[in-house]
């Protein structure tokens, strides 16, 4: 590997990485697993290099009945099969900080 391959590898948190997106169910078995994506590829684009944007956004209705979702890292984008966190940014309301603690 170059000197310019490498840095591909390197994270926001400065040091080599290769990404795994992984999804399990409520029993913690893994059901799905997505690997190779360099360290320096935002988290929202591997996702949507991955299967699982697919399978998530063709026929969501019968895949994640009785209103199912996937709970994801907020920096994914927020969709009706897909729930984050809210991104805290110092404009949330009391309620909202209250679910955040609790």
């Amino acid at each position: 590997m170059s000197q310019d391959e490498g840095t591909a590898y390197i994270c926001r948190k400065n040091f080599q990485v290769i990404i795994v997106q992984a999804v399990c169910d409520h029993t913690m078995k893994f059901t799905h697993c997505y690997t190779g994506e360099v360290g320096s590829v935002h988290d929202a684009k591997v996702l949507r290099n991955s299967e699982l944007w697919s399978y998530m956004t063709t026929g969501a209705e019968e895949k994640f009945p009785n209103n199912m979702h996937l709970l994801g890292d907020k920096a994914y984008p927020l969709s009706q099969t897909l729930l984050i966190p809210y991104k805290t940014y110092g404009q949330l309301n009391s309620q909202q900080r209250n679910l955040i603690i609790n």
